[in-house]
């Protein structure tokens, strides 16, 4: 990949106690310089107790977070505004400091086990 390349992935989970975004969002700080978080907003109430669809986005740098929030997606009907909201830095820290496991591996990679709190 080049510096300005990016590999997303999307992982549904709630932001306020679930295991499995952080999981995931340390195992890419592992290879990626940075790690973003993306969420539909604007407006995003971080810590709200729902699940949803986040995007994990990494690459050699952090996502510039005030040009996420100009970008318009082109419809049919015309310009439309972005629809995502970048996790704050701050709680970025907290959700990668929660704990669980350290690092999604090949060997071991409970996703399973993570997302279940989802279904109860």
């Amino acid at each position: 990949m080049t510096p300005e390349n990016r590999y997303v992935t999307l992982v549904h989970d709630r932001a306020d106690v679930g295991r499995l975004l952080p999981a995931m969002a340390r195992t890419m700080r592992q290879v990626f310089s940075a790690v973003d978080i993306l969420a539909a907003g604007p407006g995003v109430r971080w810590d709200r107790p729902v699940s949803r669809t986040w995007s994990v986005v990494v690459g050699a740098t952090p996502l510039d977070a005030d040009r996420v929030r100009r970008l318009e997606r082109h419809t049919a009907r015309g310009a439309f505004p972005s629809l995502s909201e970048r996790m704050l830095i701050e709680q970025l820290a907290a959700l990668l400091g929660r704990p669980g496991p350290a690092l999604l591996t090949d060997n071991y990679a409970p996703v399973e086990v993570l997302a279940a709190p989802l279904f109860r």
